[in-house]
């Protein structure tokens, strides 16, 4: 018999058998490699055994969601197990599953204790990291499971620990003690590709939050104020840190859903790989992806298409399955949403290029496999797409688009260059050698205005751009917000001023906003309200630059009160002006 709860604030009090239970200070951290037991004493005792869960699969069937009647048993890999005195909960050894589930403690003979499973992942040292699975409606807690209480004795023994799904045939009857330890094992799988590739990789620490009760609120969540607390957390999504620690925003991690009778995401390897993605491309890339949004036939801004292809063929890649579900629906997740990382599911005029996620996770999972399938020759595995990850895109004077991976990876592998250029080009999009900013593309995109990707300005000169919202649609799509670039010699007092039109009888004032960045990061930002505006940057360093224009109605509209829908302002076209002195 085992007890699932949560080690978090609070007192050390049982709520209920079987139940969540909240515990503080009731043990240490997890322990580093292969754990931190000390050798066995001559009177010492061994306690060893295996620690497994549910495997909740997904029907194979078209639609099929969680296939109850094929659950796997599976070992929870490389998390902490802990022996604790039954009679204070004092930590008295501690170590780490090994790949199969197996842990062994040293203890002393004649002791009554209890084993604990923290749902958590850590090592430190080369290579490190540090991976739990909380709670964020219950104080943000520690999932654990607890098995009962023993005497080691005088001799050696074994105790297996087993976390449930706990599904009673036609609903859940006891905890999904299984759902923690199913989130941290496809991070296991995760964080091993990446070792793969970079043995002593040091992954910075990241919470898993989930709980039962989050969901996606009413309307999907239309209706419902969002509120990470409570659990309206609209769609599993990650969290990016913020380089101020003391702003006011909920802790950073990946968010899951779990309400069972709505959508549910803890059994869904593809949905938390693509998740842990985002966390892999700030920890060892580079994302500029403004979010929001996105689908298959959308055409987007390029930032966000290729973070969200990236997301889909990286799960590919983790999970070993080209085949992408994601469960929904009452009745514990009888539905499902999928589809083949080998085919573009949108591929078609208007929905493929440098701007469609489709197009990218397609050309990402090719390169990746070995499956020849077409013009599609490539297999290079992660190892070189890892490298261009963590260099080329990570330090591209360029956003993060298709255009610095694309170069980065033909610059890499060259032997496969043609037939990387053969794939690129099958999707519409147009690369040369030595140019990350996609100078050479040819696919407007419905609109000659989409090209140049980045509009050249010079010291002393003024452009004009347009942010349009027709015909892709508001918000973060192919045309909202226009680019332009400039290189400075030497160290320059910059300043970016944007002016856009005043009111017609049919449209309000513009309220262009201008960013500038170098090297992906923002430096300067100009965003009040207004038609005027304007970015300074004193004594900037000699480099690319990089600027971002939009009208601020197309990328957050307001709601017309007699419509009830989003209102953008639409087609604006704003005075770009710059100056170095």
């Amino acid at each position: 018999m085992s007890r699932f709860l949560v080690d978090g604030a609070g007192g050390c009090a049982w709520l209920a058998t079987l139940a969540l239970l909240a515990l503080a200070g009731c043990g240490g951290g997890g322990s580093s490699g292969g754990g931190g037991t000390l050798p066995p004493q001559p009177t010492d005792v061994v306690v060893s055994g295996r620690i497994t869960f549910d495997r909740v699969p997904i029907g194979g069937g078209a639609g099929q969601g969680l296939d109850f009647a094929a659950v796997v048993l599976a070992p929870a890999r490389a998390v902490t197990v802990e022996a604790l005195a039954a009679a204070n909960s004092a930590v008295l050894a501690s170590t780490v599953t090994n790949d199969t589930g197996n842990y062994s403690l040293s203890l002393a003979p004649n002791t009554n204790v209890l084993l604990r499973v923290k749902a958590e992942m850590v090592r430190t040292g080369a290579p490190s990291w540090s991976f739990r699975v909380r709670n964020n409606t219950n104080g943000n807690a520690l999932y654990a499971l607890d098995g009962t209480s023993f005497n080691t004795g005088t001799t050696n023994s074994q105790r297996d620990l087993h976390a449930a799904s706990g599904w009673g045939g036609a609903g859940y009857t006891t905890p999904r003690a299984a759902a923690p330890f199913a989130i941290l094992d496809t991070v296991y799988q995760a964080y091993t590709l990446v070792l793969g590739a970079e043995p002593g990789a040091s992954f910075p620490p990241l919470d898993l939050f989930w709980s039962t009760t989050n969901r996606v609120g009413t309307g999907g969540c239309a209706v419902d104020r969002p509120s990470i607390a409570s659990g309206v957390i609209c769609t599993t999504f990650y969290l990016a840190p913020v380089a101020n620690p003391a702003a006011s925003r909920p802790d950073a991690g990946i968010y899951v859903l779990g309400s069972a009778n709505d959508d549910s995401d803890e059994f869904d390897r593809h949905v938390i790989a693509h998740e842990w993605g985002h966390y892999y491309q700030d920890s060892f890339s580079r994302d500029d992806s403004i979010g929001g949004p996105h689908g298959f036939s959308d055409r987007l801004d390029p930032r966000l298409a290729f973070s969200e292809g990236w997301g889909n063929a990286f799960s590919g890649m983790v999970v070993g399955d080209r085949n992408y579900r994601d469960s929904f629906a009452a009745g514990g997740q009888q539905r499902s949403f999928g589809f083949d990382l080998e085919s573009n599911p949108g591929a078609s005029a208007a929905s493929i290029g440098w701007y469609s996620e489709s197009s990218i996770q397609s050309l990402l999972w090719d390169f990746f496999d070995d499956a020849p399938d077409g013009l599609d020759t490539v297999a290079l595995g992660f190892a070189p797409i890892h490298r261009v990850m963590a260099n080329e895109v990570r330090t591209a004077a360029a956003f993060s688009t298709v255009y610095p991976f694309v170069e980065g990876l033909r610059t890499r592998a060259p032997a496969s260059d043609g037939a990387i250029e053969a794939l690129v080009r099958a999707q519409q999009i147009s690369t040369q050698r030595g140019d990350p900013f996609g100078t050479a593309e040819a696919n407007n995109g419905g609109d000659p205005r989409n090209l140049p990707i980045y509009r050249p300005i010079l010291p002393g000169t003024t452009e004009r751009v347009c942010s349009t919202v027709a015909p892709n649609g508001p918000v973060n799509k192919l045309g909202v917000a226009r680019f332009l670039r400039f290189d400075l010699a030497a160290s320059r007092n910059v300043t970016v001023d944007v002016r856009g039109p005043a009111s017609s009888p049919a449209l309000p004032d513009a309220d262009p906003d201008v960013y500038l960045f170098r090297a992906g990061l923002p430096q300067a930002a100009g965003n009040a309200v207004g038609i005027n505006d304007s970015a300074s940057l004193p004594s900037a360093p000699a480099g690319a630059y990089l600027i971002e224009v939009h009208e601020y109605s197309n990328v957050d509209p307001p709601i017309d009160p007699q419509s009830g829908q989003p209102k953008p302002r639409g087609e604006t076209c704003i005075d770009v002006t710059l100056s170095a002195n």
